[in-house]
């Protein structure tokens, strides 16, 4: 069976960067690419358990997570010790590899976009509920308080039409 490795790294720098071009053979403009998407994605395709293990411990020893997928993207990301594969932490070398452990054809396409989440709204959490009158579809509404019940019902009795209303109209005087 052939892995990918999937990693959610949201923080890079110089290390990370280094790795990537030692380790996995990617240049700088597609680790500016992999920066810009957040870096939540496969780094490596069809590899060897034994290659994901050699490059995995490289990563790891630099405090950077990286996950065994079976190829079914972030759902399908294992970490190592699920599979109860520990390894000893080693301090991170200055130099790991001549060349990348890993093939060019083996990196992940980055003409493929990865999905990423649309951005989260300031005003979703800043916004009032618009309430529209059934009656003339007008959203010029207030909200009918409970003062106000209490005086229309003490005015005009069990006949007092706010008792059961909660909206009220300023653009048809109709209360809902």
């Amino acid at each position: 069976m052939l892995y990918s490795l999937f990693a959610p790294m949201w923080r890079t720098n110089d290390t990370l960067r280094k790795l990537l071009k030692e380790v996995l053979g990617y240049n700088d403009a597609e680790i500016t690419q992999m920066e810009s998407e957040h870096f939540c994605r496969n780094v490596a395709n069809n590899l060897t358990i034994e290659q994901a293990k050699d490059i995995t411990k490289i990563f790891s020893d630099n405090d950077f997570q990286i996950y065994l997928n079976d190829g079914r993207g972030s759902e399908g990301a294992i970490a190592w010790n699920q599979l109860g594969i520990d390894w000893a932490d080693e301090p991170p070398k200055d130099h790991y590899c001549d060349k990348p452990l890993v093939s060019r054809e083996q990196l992940a396409d980055l003409s493929i976009p990865k999905k990423i989440d649309p951005p989260i709204k300031e005003s979703l959490f800043n916004t009032k509920p618009v309430i529209e009158c059934p009656y003339c579809h007008s959203v010029d509404t207030k909200k009918i308080t409970s003062a106000s019940k209490v005086v229309n019902t003490a005015i005009f009795g069990i006949l007092g039409t706010k008792r059961y209303k909660q909206w009220h109209c300023n653009n048809c005087n109709s209360d809902f």
